[in-house]
């Protein structure tokens, strides 16, 4: 789903000798960001509990609340933050895309979720490269580093583009 917001098609990441996903800097970081997403998600989950839960589930979570939170790594709760962050944008995204009317506007407000997105996951990889620096690997640091400016860049020559929908006539009732 990463790659298609990217405009990349899902054929261009894959190898068509070995079958093998490229090493490619972008892809490494959207799997990476797609997994932070996922994990961030199952937690918000099981954090909220079931909707409806029953007198053993409620007994249950009250024991739950009783154990102390884990504590995040000073990284991770920067990347939750930066996650939160774009869940809040695309909550305000999401409710705009609901109510647009004109296909330009649904496509304006798509690319925002796109460049939302983009921009996170941009964020995410400076909190990465930021701590990598300090831990002293400076070889990690830069290597994400050049993943960033790879985002930045924009996909390499021959990768498909998005093109712009034809124009359509309106249509008479």
């Amino acid at each position: 789903m990463a790659a298609v917001f990217l405009g990349m098609d899902f054929r261009a990441a894959i190898d068509a000798k070995g079958g093998e996903v490229m090493k490619n800097p972008i892809i490494l970081a959207i799997v990476g960001l797609l997994f932070v997403g996922a994990t961030l998600t199952v937690l918000a989950q099981q954090e909220q509990g079931p909707k409806t839960p029953s007198a053993n589930l409620v007994a249950s979570n009250a024991q739950e609340k009783e154990r102390p939170e884990p504590t995040l790594s000073p990284m991770m709760l920067q990347i939750s933050n930066a996650c939160a962050d774009e869940q809040a944008a695309l909550a305000k995204l999401q409710t705009r895309l609901e109510t647009a009317t004109g296909e330009s506007e649904i496509l304006a407000v798509i690319r925002e979720i796109e460049e939302v997105k983009i921009q996170t996951e941009i964020r995410i990889l400076e909190i990465q490269a930021d701590f990598a620096r300090q831990e002293g690997n400076i070889e990690k640091a830069e290597l994400i580093e050049a993943a960033i400016e790879e985002i930045i860049a924009g996909p390499p020559a021959g990768v498909p583009q998005p093109r712009q929908a034809p124009a359509r006539e309106p249509e008479t009732p």
